[in-house]
Order: structure tokens, then C-alpha cells, then sequence
């Protein structure tokens, strides 16, 4: 699964910017460190959550005409991909996206990967069958042990 994020673009050099995130505080004040390093006349301030319910509270607001949020950094491509559906993210057209690969943005630049969640398979090394794919997870011999 992708983090992504929903760009801004700061049109003024300050002003303030609200961010939605479901980033770990550190890791959210890290990104909020680098972007005041460039913007340091922002006034940024954020909303940490788990994704679940920083999409709920987007969700809400945005029902109520009132949603809050400059820039969103979740990890759930398939809530972009419908946000961006309905009109809800705004295209990002000059991002330099020259040392991204392809898949890692959509192709009107409304929404960028910003790291890689990996997920791996664990098995018990004493057991008989040992899955070398996710596929082998769908044969005859993991039925019921999955």
C-alpha cells in the first residue's frame, strides 16, 4: 500500500496551512519541519489520526461544506483515487515528478507517494509446506491455515 499526499501549493510564501495526517507525530513533525524550511512564514498546524478516522472527519466536513484540511497525508490510495473522482484534490501540475516512477503519482499529479508499506509472508519453518508467493497461499495445502 502507498502513503500518499494530496498537495497544496503555496501561492503566498505565508499564511497558514492545516494538515491531515495519519503519519506517527514524529514523523509528521519531520515533514512539517521541511516544508517550513522552504515556507518558514507558514503557520502550519496538524491533525494526527489513524487514516480511518482522518478520512471520517474529512468526510464529515466536507458533507457540512466545511471541510479544514490544505493537505492530506494518508496511507490510502483508494481514498485519493475517490476524492480526486469527486472533485475534492486540486492538481499539482508543476510538481517535478522527473525522479518518480510512474506509479507512484497519478498521471494529473493530484496525488504523490511518499513511502512504500511493505508487507511480507511469515510461515512456520517446521511446517511441511513452506509458501515461496502469495499464490501459494491459495493452494490446497494452506486451506485452513490462512
Amino acid at each position: 500500500m502507498l502513503v500518499v499526499v494530496a498537495p497544496v501549493v503555496v501561492r503566498a510564501q505565508e499564511g497558514k496551512l492545516v494538515l491531515y495526517t495519519s503519519q506517527p507525530n514524529q514523523d509528521a513533525q519531520q515533514t512539517i519541519d521541511a516544508f517550513k524550511a522552504k515556507y518558514p512564514k507558514v503557520d502550519i498546524t496538524f491533525v494526527r489520526d489513524g487514516t480511518p478516522r482522518i478520512v471520517a472527519k474529512l468526510r464529515a466536513e466536507i458533507e457540512a461544506g466545511a471541510a479544514q484540511a490544505d493537505l492530506l497525508l494518508i496511507a490510502d490510495a483508494v481514498t485519493m483515487e475517490d476524492l480526486k473522482n469527486g472533485g475534492r484534490l486540486l492538481p499539482y501540475p508543476e510538481a517535478d515528478v522527473a525522479s518518480y516512477a510512474a506509479d507512484l503519482h497519478d498521471k494529473d499529479r493530484t496525488w504523490f507517494a511518499t513511502k512504500l508499506i511493505t508487507t511480507g509472508i511469515i510461515y512456520n519453518t517446521r511446517a511441511p509446506f513452506r509458501p515461496q508467493s502469495w499464490s501459494d497461499l491459495l493452494k490446497d495445502e494452506t486451506r485452513g491455515q490462512v
